[in-house]
């Protein structure tokens, strides 16, 4: 299975998520905030970054952006609830920035796990 990195604002959310991820046998680190998941992928490269979009300090744009210009960037997706309240895709908008694969929220574990291996087998070579 894969090393994930989970980052998302909403503490409920964020340990529903990380569950899901778990209970299908992945390795899970999950943090609030955009720059202390950064500074986690530095120290400890993960496979697959899953994300949320909208968030304070750091969105997920500037998230992807920051992890495509590294050495050697991980699979993403991109998650939101935020487009159908703000009346804009940002999943769309996150897919055209490079994002591997994309989820909105409410999601299941199955639309979780069908978006890990797209995104997973978009970076294989």
């Amino acid at each position: 299975m894969a090393r994930i990195l989970l980052i998302d604002d909403d503490d409920v959310f964020r340990a529903a998520v990380a569950a899901m991820l778990t209970a299908a046998g992945h390795e899970v680190e999950a943090t609030a905030k955009g720059s202390a998941a950064l500074a986690a992928h530095a120290h400890r490269p993960c496979d697959v970054v899953v994300t949320d979009v909208l968030m304070p300090e750091m969105d997920g744009i500037e998230i992807l952006r920051a992890l495509r210009a590294g050495a050697s960037p991980p699979s993403i997706v991109m998650m939101t609830g935020g487009s159908v309240l703000l009346g804009r895709d940002f999943l769309d908008a996150a897919r055209m920035l490079g994002a591997d694969a994309t989820i909105a929220k409410p999601f299941n574990a199955a639309d979780l796990a069908a978006a890990i291996d797209t995104a997973l087998q978009a970076r294989r070579p």
